[in-house]
């Protein structure tokens, strides 16, 4: 059925729409397919999914979502031109011009981050951009891919590939791996290498 400026709850999801077609099974009363276009936005818990279309197919177990879409959780966030995902590999593809905001909770150890600007906000900010990146829910860890650059307070690095392990119970990195052409800016250095650990 087709609906404008539809709400409902689906699996412990919050989905919204200013237009939306969702097919159901009338024996299983399971979702076969959605579509939906214009102010879309799907929620769980502190994440936020927001774009101007998004498609599933229960069949392949794909998710999309389009035009803008945004990724939110708390303040950090994320973009590309597009999102994949596929419920059954528990992988997110982010398709084309990545930029990602990430805010390091206060506890986190700044180390020789902060250069003693007084702008402790500013440098708890980790920036990113990358061609495509992919999410591996069941590894926890993200890689990004084509053209990486990445700058955290007064460290900046580029590289082709940038893979990171986070812990799944406190969101904390617990390791990263830059590969290819990785150069290292400092204020008091630069390296450059075919990889960092």
């Amino acid at each position: 059925a087709v609906r404008q400026g539809l709400h409902f709850y689906y699996n412990g999801f919050r989905f919204s729409a200013s237009n939306m077609e969702v097919l159901f099974d009338p024996r299983t009363r399971q979702i076969i397919s959605m579509s939906a276009s214009e102010n879309v936005s799907m929620s769980d818990a502190d994440q936020v999914l927001t774009g101007g279309k998004f498609h599933y197919d229960a069949g392949t177990g794909n998710a999309e979502v389009w035009e803008n879409p945004v990724m939110w959780q708390g303040e950090s966030q994320i973009r590309a031109e597009r999102f994949r995902y596929n419920e059954n590999t528990g992988v997110l593809n982010m398709i084309g011009s990545v930029e990602a905001v990430t805010i390091l909770p206060e506890s986190a150890d700044l180390g020789d981050v902060d250069p003693g600007d007084g702008d402790e906000q500013a440098d708890r900010k980790i920036y990113l951009t990358a061609g495509n990146g992919t999410y591996y829910e069941m590894k926890d860890s993200v890689e990004f891919q084509d053209d990486v650059k990445m700058s955290w307070g007064i460290w900046k690095t580029r590289s082709d590939s940038l893979r990171m392990d986070i812990a799944r119970d406190t969101g904390e990195l617990k390791g990263a791996d830059a590969l290819g052409n990785v150069v290292i800016d400092h204020e008091s250095f630069q390296a450059k290498g075919h990889s960092l650990t």
